[in-house]
């Protein structure tokens, strides 16, 4: 396990890299974080629904959303105004009847739902408001990475994103997920968010 840390980088921003500087840096803004957490990620949905119902959540100067995994499908929930009641519910009804038992099944059910609730203008919405947690894999050391990405070019983008911080191996294939011009992803919840500056 030590000599795996030898071809591990911890985080990589390509957005931070591409842009310099921060479009609300000048100002202090509220970050809510939803980590990784398996079907629990419904909890997930309860916090988003208090946080619809109590705060003014549509303000990107003032508040902000991260996760990875089913997490980041909770934070982009918020970032794009889907509605979080309806989601959730579309999820028990749907989702879990199909997979809840056989999660081979879980991660095209995730690709409906966003197909299905994925705004067309989420890309424009969640950028600089949303932070996506993914594992790179690389080909060349470091094999894998953590990656934060906040910007988003296009719809498909944010879509290949969020359904890259859900790809778990194994039960998404053995290949990593691929994002269009950026190279090959596996689940975030291979990288710990206390590794990542948030």
């Amino acid at each position: 396990v030590s000599g795996a840390c030898i071809f591990t980088d911890f985080y990589v921003s390509r957005d931070a890299q591409k842009h310099a500087k921060k479009e609300y840096a000048d100002t202090s803004r509220l970050m809510i974080s939803f980590d990784s957490s398996a079907w629990l990620f419904l909890y997930h949905f309860g916090v988003a629904m208090f946080i619809e119902d109590h705060i003014d959540h549509r303000r990107p100067e003032a508040i902000g959303y991260s996760g990875s995994s089913g997490g980041a499908l909770v934070a982009g929930t918020l970032s794009s105004g889907i509605d979080a009641q309806a989601l959730s519910s579309w999820v028990i009804s749907r989702c879990f009847p199909i997979a809840g038992r056989n999660p081979f099944k879980l991660l095209r059910e995730c690709e409906v739902a966003l197909d299905n609730f994925l705004p067309k203008d989420a890309h424009e919405t969640s950028t600089s408001v949303l932070r996506v947690l993914l594992t790179k894999v690389s080909l060349r050391p470091p094999f894998l990475m953590g990656e934060v990405v906040s910007r988003f070019s296009t719809w498909s983008e944010i879509f290949s994103c969020l359904r890259a911080s859900c790809h778990i191996p194994l039960f998404g294939g053995f290949l990593p997920y691929p994002v269009p011009e950026h190279g090959w992803y596996y689940d975030g919840l291979l990288w710990h968010s206390l590794f990542v500056p948030w």
